[in-house]
């Protein structure tokens, strides 16, 4: 997926939740609130990635949920289930 379809769908989802509640463009900055979740999804996932006590495997499931938590595609290649 490259960056600017990776920002589109974020875009896209805040979008739509936004206009759902009923928030005009006018008064809402998407730009900051993507730029918002991106921040606090990398910080995340550098937390994981410095704790030593985890296993790499179980840092890897822990990444995807946070991309998940945030509505981000992970992919299936990941799911060895």
């Amino acid at each position: 997926m490259s960056y600017k379809k990776f920002l589109d769908d974020l875009y896209c989802k805040e979008l739509g939740k936004q206009v759902i509640k009923g928030l005009s463009q006018d008064i809402f900055d998407y730009a900051a609130l993507i730029e918002e979740k991106s921040v606090n999804a990398l910080y995340e996932i550098s937390l994981l990635i410095k704790n030593k006590e985890l296993e790499d495997s179980v840092v890897l499931e822990l990444i995807i949920q946070v991309l998940e938590k945030y509505d981000i595609d992970a992919g299936t290649r990941h799911d060895f289930s």
